[in-house]
C-alpha cells in the first residue's frame, strides 16, 4: 500500500459538501491557496483505495451548523477578507449535501 499527500478544492458554500477520498483519508491541514485564494485540504490517501464520499463544512464564525459534527479540523483567516472559516466534517446522514460533481449551483 503506497501513501501520497493529494490536494482537494473545497467551495465557498457554507453548506455541506460532499469530498470524494479514497477509503481511510487522513485530513493533514487545509488552507487557502495564496495563488487562486482557493480553499484546499490536503489529506495522506492510498490512491488505490476505494473511493467514499465524505461530507465538510466550511462555516463562518456566527453560522448555525445543521447535522452532526464528527470532526472540526481547524480555523483559518482569509487574509484579502479577514473572514473566518471553519473546517468540520459532518455525518453524511444528518444533512443534505451539495454534490459539486452534479450541482452546479455554485460553480
Amino acid at each position: 500500500m503506497k501513501i501520497v499527500i493529494y490536494k482537494y478544492i473545497l467551495h465557498y458554500t457554507q453548506v455541506p459538501e460532499i469530498v470524494r477520498l479514497p477509503t481511510g483519508a487522513k485530513i493533514v491541514d487545509f488552507g487557502i491557496q495564496t495563488s487562486t485564494e482557493d480553499i484546499v485540504l490536503w489529506a495522506l490517501v492510498d490512491p488505490d483505495a476505494v473511493i467514499e464520499e465524505r461530507v465538510f463544512m466550511l462555516a463562518f464564525t456566527g453560522q448555525e451548523v445543521e447535522g452532526v459534527i464528527i470532526e472540526i479540523f481547524g480555523t483559518k483567516i482569509v487574509a484579502k477578507t479577514g473572514i473566518v472559516i471553519h473546517l468540520l466534517e459532518l455525518e453524511p446522514a444528518s444533512v443534505k449535501p451539495f454534490d459539486p460533481e452534479t450541482d452546479d449551483r455554485f460553480k
